[in-house]
């Protein structure tokens, strides 16, 4: 009997059968880490051969194939980072990547006010597109139906299946997304957040 290619162990393992291995999704979370753990990723420019290095160092069973995610850009580059706003109205500076000391708990945002964000992605948030209650009238989210947003995903999803690989997606995390993407963490509890 032929052995099972990662795709069709994941597949074993949804329909509660014995896949051969048990299987794993596993990744690195931000290019700090891929710097410390396996710095040869970061000379990959090509997406796809990236993901496949990334995914036999980790041994990693599933390939995310992209898309939906909420849109940024570059506005403005200074010597040491990126101005960068979102499709939501957050604004964030990004630094560049000179050594490891950003990969550390930051417990304040640049303005002094109190922010449980790290520094993981390198950035430093300026300011959220709602900072008061009042703002919440003129939050706009994107269009989740305009097909720009998912341009390559079919193509991933095919080409990735075809070496073997369980094709997922995902969502920014519906809670989490709050205070990392529109609010301050503590903007709902005025009280308390003044006497941090």
């Amino acid at each position: 009997m032929a052995s099972m290619n990662k795709l069709e162990c994941m597949v074993a393992t949804h329909l509660h059968e014995e896949p051969e291995v048990v299987p794993q999704e596993i990744g690195f979370v931000d290019e700090v880490t891929t710097t410390k753990l396996a710095p040869e990723l970061l000379a990959i420019s090509d997406g796809r051969k990236r993901a496949r290095a990334e995914a036999r160092i980790l041994d990693s069973f599933c390939m995310g194939c992209g898309g939906g995610g909420i849109g940024e850009r570059v506005v403005r580059s200074f010597p040491d980072c990126d101005l960068i706003p979102t499709e939501l109205g957050l604004v964030k500076k990004r630094y560049r990547l000179k050594d490891l000391h950003h990969a550390a708990w930051r417990p304040e945002a640049p303005t002094g006010r109190p922010d449980i964000r790290t520094l993981h992605d390198r950035s430093e948030l300026v300011k959220h597109p709602v900072e008061k209650k009042e703002d919440l009238a003129g939050l706009v989210f994107p269009d989740p139906d305009d097909p720009s947003r998912y341009q390559g995903v079919e193509e991933n999803v095919r080409f990735y299946t075809k070496l073997g690989y369980m094709p997922v997606g995902g969502i920014n995390c519906f809670f989490a997304s709050v205070w990392y993407n529109i609010a301050p963490f503590n903007l709902w509890n005025r009280k308390r957040s003044s006497q941090v």
